[in-house]
Order: structure tokens, then C-alpha cells, then sequence
């Protein structure tokens, strides 16, 4: 009896094995790859959107401005630690 993995396409292999099934995994540093879609984003703009975000979330006062400052504060930590 065929087992799943051996009806997947070589294609659709490929990718699972370029993120591991971990979430949106950094590529080569420059990249992000959203794992259902299989896209590449640019680092920026995923950064440009997340801080967009928040701002907009405070803007219309959804996120207290001292949450928001922990959220980024932490962001920037969590971001500048894994170097």
C-alpha cells in the first residue's frame, strides 16, 4: 500500500524540506518563506509590515502605548539576541 509521502509530487517535497514545516524560517537572512504559500518575502517588508502594524494598532487604540512599547522593545531583543 502507497504511503502518503510516496504519492507527493518531487516538487511539493522539495519545499517541505526548505522550511521544515517550522513557520515563516529566515533564508539566507534576507528572506522570509511563508509555509503554506511557499513565498519568499523580503526581510523588509515583513519588517516595514509588523511595525506598521503596531503602529496602526495604537493609532486607532486597539494596543495602550506602553504595550506596545514592551511588544517592540521585546521584538527588538528577541531579534538582536539570536545573532
Amino acid at each position: 500500500m502507497p504511503t502518503t509521502k510516496d504519492r507527493e509530487s518531487p516538487t511539493r517535497t522539495r519545499r517541505s524540506e526548505q522550511h521544515n514545516g517550522q513557520g515563516p524560517v529566515a533564508h539566507s537572512g534576507h528572506t522570509y518563506i511563508v509555509p503554506i504559500l511557499h513565498v519568499s518575502i523580503p526581510e523588509s517588508a515583513v519588517n516595514i509590515g509588523f511595525w506598521s502594524v503596531l503602529a496602526g494598532s495604537v493609532a486607532f487604540g486597539a494596543v495602550d502605548v506602553p504595550l506596545a512599547a514592551l511588544i517592540g522593545a521585546g521584538v527588538l531583543i528577541a531579534r538582536h539576541r539570536s545573532d
